[in-house]
């Protein structure tokens, strides 16, 4: 069984929030989504996107503001 963490980084500050475990990588992109909607104020635009990262940013700036990151484990259901 795979899951998958996202966990969102302020850019300029360097805090790290962790926004769950999630049973699949779209559903972990779209908690992203929401808690830039409903954490923030101001508006957002996806900037870049590699394997395991999303940058965003302010449409005000040029910057790299919020980072997503995507982990993907493995859970063996024999072991519980």
């Amino acid at each position: 069984m795979k899951v998958w963490t996202c966990t969102m980084t302020d850019c300029y500050f360097g805090e790290t929030v962790l926004l769950g475990v999630f049973s699949t990588r779209n559903t972990a992109e779209q908690q992203a989504q929401i808690w830039l909607t409903g954490e923030t104020e101001g508006a957002f635009k996806l900037i870049d996107i590699d394997d395991d990262y999303m940058y965003y940013c302010n449409i005000y700036e040029k910057k790299y503001k919020y980072t997503a990151h995507f982990e993907e484990f493995t859970i063996n259901e024999f072991s519980y």
